[in-house]
């Protein structure tokens, strides 16, 4: 796979996945406006096994990792170009 090639299908990755990232943002920005007094009873109540499980399987579907093609062998002493 080119660089274009790379950029481009990270390009669609993102611009498909956009909502969806951005909502996990929003949940990530939330946290710290929740009292203290009520943020230890909620982190209590996400260690569950069960929501551990349902989050990190509901980013694995948004972002799995068998998207990513893997890594491209370089020979040696092939120097990578700076991103653009």
């Amino acid at each position: 796979m080119t660089r274009i090639e790379a950029v481009r299908r990270y390009h669609e990755f993102s611009a498909a996945h956009r909502w969806k990232f951005e909502a996990m943002l929003r949940v990530q920005r939330v946290i710290p406006r929740v009292p203290p007094r009520m943020l230890g009873p909620a982190i209590r109540a996400m260690s569950a096994p069960r929501f551990v499980d349902w989050s990190f399987g509901h980013y694995l579907n948004i972002a799995p990792p068998s998207f990513a093609s893997p890594p491209r062998t370089r020979p040696a002493g092939e120097r990578v170009a700076a991103a653009a």
